[in-house]
């Protein structure tokens, strides 16, 4: 069977720009709600590399996947983008990729809200002790 644009290898190339456009309409909203930028969580270094590349200004973006079961990556070593350190400083993120119940597996102690399950994006917000 012949492979058309839209199938196959194609699809792993397509459509990070409208990602990172719908991860940042999130951002924005949150930002004007509270005052402060959310940090962005990807379930997968490659996502994070991604979103990293094609959101407003280039941002930092953590990666979660080693603790969501996929390899470690650079994202694990380098203290900028250690996850539990950006979990420390912040009570509130945008999830991307994963579904919700991974994400509370991972994030014990915050609530979890999917604001668009068709992307996979989500809004952690820690709750209170």
């Amino acid at each position: 069977m012949a492979q058309t644009p839209d199938s196959g290898l194609t699809q792993r190339f397509r459509g990070h720009r409208a990602q990172a456009a719908a991860v940042h309409a999130v951002a924005r909203r949150m930002e004007q709600q509270s005052g402060v930028a959310p940090p962005v969580i990807a379930s997968h270094y490659m996502s994070a590399g991604l979103l990293a590349f094609y959101l407003p200004g280039r941002p930092v973006v953590w990666n979660a996947g080693a603790r969501l079961g996929t390899r470690s990556s650079s994202y694990d070593y380098w203290p900028d983008t250690r996850l539990e350190l950006v979990l420390e400083r912040h009570d509130a993120a945008i999830l991307n990729g994963a579904k919700a119940e991974r994400w509370a597996e991972l994030l014990k102690g915050w609530r979890i809200e999917t604001v668009d399950a068709q992307r996979g994006i989500h809004v952690a917000r820690r709750t209170a002790p």
